[in-house]
């Protein structure tokens, strides 16, 4: 199968699941928690949900207005180094002096940056955007390699509500262990300078 949007999905999951007809509006749920739970693997990657954000902060303000479809954040730097991240009452401890800004702390939908500038200070955010909703007909928001991942995770959280639990995590063993063997891009491309086997030419 490749699944080319959500509908196939859908119906390949309503297939694997015995083609039963009560299942299309749970269906939904559980392929938004698959979804989620899959794109905050420690060991994937997703660059298709990655986003970087640049902006100049104003001297004297503090705080940082976060992109619209901002899920959470990845990093924030200035030209010359990458700010520290704190929890929010850290700041709320200290009081607040102006200077060049060393770290940050997220609070609601905004950044909190500690020291206050002193000046103008372009900053760079990298973030990975909001996963949208599932609707019928869309294009899958992940790169065709994760999809049967996908599919198989959204079959094992049905099995789990259809209270089939050996089922259930039998197939979720085998995705743990499907992650498990695979290599992120990075590592792929690391790779790179070792002797492969190919053509010599004379």
């Amino acid at each position: 199968m490749n699944p080319q949007t959500y509908d196939d999905i859908k119906n390949e999951v309503i297939r694997r699941l015995g083609n039963r007809s009560d299942l299309s509006t749970r269906i939904d749920q559980w392929a938004m928690d698959a979804l989620t739970e899959l794109t905050q693997a420690p060991k994937a990657s997703f660059r298709e949900l990655d986003a970087s954000y640049s902006i100049v902060v104003q001297a004297g303000t503090y705080r940082l207005e976060l992109p619209g479809d901002f899920w959470f954040i990845l990093s924030l730097r200035d030209p010359q180094r990458k700010l520290d991240q704190v929890h929010w009452q850290v700041l709320d401890r200290v009081y607040r002096t102006t200077g060049i800004p060393m770290r940050y702390a997220r609070y609601q939908d905004h950044l909190e940056l500690d020291p206050i500038p002193s000046e103008d200070r372009p900053l760079t955010m990298r973030y990975r955007r909001r996963l949208p909703s599932l609707i019928a007909g869309m294009p899958l928001p992940i790169e065709r390699e994760w999809h049967e991942i996908l599919l198989t995770l959204i079959v094992s959280k049905g099995l789990w509500a259809l209270q089939r639990y050996e089922e259930s995590m039998g197939v979720k063993q085998g995705i743990e262990a499907e992650l498990g063997n695979r290599l992120d891009n990075p590592l792929l491309e690391d790779d790179n300078y070792e002797t492969t086997i190919g053509v010599r030419y004379e």
